[in-house]
């Protein structure tokens, strides 16, 4: 019977942290971008706990926004592992003069939608840029300009 003179072991270590490497980079913050332009950064505050993901959406169209067209999509999006206090979203190259709206959402249940009691009452942490209630936020009451250059910074506390 001949041995196998492969190094298994060695092999075997390359392969778990291959696997293990992206758990490894820091979970609070993460990066999406356009083109070079403005950076954004959105911080969403208040998440209540470490289950599920937090959805950051960028929109510029108000019925996209409002959820009205569900043929139109955020401008940009990410997805973020849930963790207590604040996570950060960072967006870069944003258009400068444009206008923006964000909205949060923490799915702790990771099915893609806000979840609701009776259809009416938001089980899952929710929030919006610029609007104390997100159930009652239009695209103009959350819509911010961004500046000609540098970097903004957007605190978006989540309503649970």
């Amino acid at each position: 019977m001949t041995r196998c003179r492969i190094p298994v072991r060695p092999l075997a270590l390359a392969a778990l942290a291959a696997i293990l490497a992206p758990l490894a980079a820091p979970r609070a913050e993460q990066s999406a971008a356009l083109t070079d332009g403005v950076q954004l950064k959105v911080r969403a505050e208040h998440v209540e706990s470490d289950r599920g993901m937090v959805r950051v959406a960028i929109y510029e169209d108000p019925a996209a926004f409002a959820g009205r067209d569900r043929t139109s999509q955020p401008v940009l999006e990410q997805e973020l592992p849930a963790a207590p206090g604040r996570v950060t979203a960072v967006f870069d190259g944003l258009e400068p003069g444009r206008r923006y709206a964000v909205r949060v959402l923490h799915d702790e249940n990771e099915n893609g939608r806000l979840d609701r009691v009776f259809g009416l009452f938001a089980i899952e942490g929710e929030g919006v840029s610029n609007a104390d209630d997100p159930r009652k936020a239009r695209f103009d009451d959350a819509a911010f300009e961004v500046p000609p250059a540098g970097a903004l910074t957007i605190s978006v506390p989540l309503r649970y």
